[in-house]
């Protein structure tokens, strides 16, 4: 774990945040701002419980480790400075639509992230 990035986005639907690992073992965090501020704190303590209780490498079930990080946020569980000190505020990005070959799916939007 070097370094977790967040950033602001509007998400094409209502998912609160993301949270995905990328190739140089970074966190990137991905708030979306269609939501209340309230939600999207909720949203970012909820992430950063993902991270912090190693939820990318664990073997448990994925509703395990939902619950967990619900659990954590819900109850103000305090994030580690250690931990805090990682976090970068990238700020606000937007998301794009791939090109049309790129598309896997016909029924899913196509959208990606620019980073």
């Amino acid at each position: 774990m070097d370094n977790i990035f967040v950033r602001y986005i509007k998400f094409p639907n209502k998912v609160p945040a993301a949270t995905i690992l990328d190739d140089d073992g970074d966190y990137n965090v991905y708030i979306n701002t269609e939501i209340c501020p309230e939600k999207q704190k909720f949203a970012l303590k909820h992430e950063l419980s993902h991270i912090e209780n190693n939820h990318f490498y664990d073997e448990k079930p994925l509703d395990d480790d939902e619950y967990e990080a619900d659990s954590d946020a819900e109850l103000n569980v305090k994030i580690s400075k250690s931990l805090l000190s990682l976090v970068h505020w990238e700020g606000f990005t937007r998301a794009r639509k791939r090109p049309a070959a790129k598309r896997k799916r016909r029924t899913h939007p196509g959208y990606t992230v620019n980073a």
